[in-house]
């Protein structure tokens, strides 16, 4: 039997929590029809830890709640698919249109596709492990925790154009290499 303590208290951050968290998951979705089951999920997390660990295990409930949205939101949308935004692969077709040539969607793609994704993803991840250290961390700050370029700048303790200088050459590199045009991808 649940334990009408905790429901009363989830409730209680589901109300207070609600709007902010929407707002949240809504700017950072990449795809509206996602939100609903975003949202679902998150608080589905939230109310289990409230039943495994007890209303005191929480100490700031806004920013529980917060952690577990981005937490869902990451998981939603992996790095491919943030790294699928970074870099649009394209080319033209007979009626000289831009058409996609890579897509991430695993559940759709064919097996070729999957080994050529495959092979893309680990020559991107591989080209920036091969950065030095501060690249790597502004890449990671920047795509996997989504900081913007002033927190990454004052988590690195650079300046802004330094941070945005050291990214934008790297996706431009990135972009030259396996974007549209380039000659390893045809």
């Amino acid at each position: 039997m649940v334990d009408q303590q905790i429901t009363t208290f989830f409730n209680k951050v589901y109300d207070d929590t609600y709007e902010r968290i929407l707002t949240y998951v809504t700017a950072k979705c990449g795809n509206t029809e996602d939100i609903s089951d975003i949202m679902q999920e998150i608080y589905l997390e939230v109310y289990s830890v409230f039943l495994k660990k007890g209303t005191d295990y929480v100490k700031n409930t806004d920013a529980f709640v917060y952690s577990v949205a981005k937490s869902k939101v990451y998981k939603h949308y992996t790095f491919a698919e943030r790294l699928k935004r970074l870099i649009p692969m394209f080319s033209k077709n007979e009626d000289d249109e831009e058409v996609n040539i890579v897509d991430f969607n695993i559940a759709d793609m064919r097996l070729e596709e999957d080994i050529a994704n495959k092979w893309l993803f680990e020559r991107i991840a591989s080209y920036i492990a091969a950065k030095p250290d501060v690249v790597r961390r502004i890449f990671y700050l920047f795509y996997y925790c989504d900081l913007s370029i002033a927190q990454i700048a004052k988590k690195l303790s650079m300046s802004e154009s330094g941070v945005k200088n050291k990214l934008y050459r790297t996706v431009r590199e990135l972009r030259e290499l396996y974007g549209k045009g380039s000659a390893d991808h045809d």
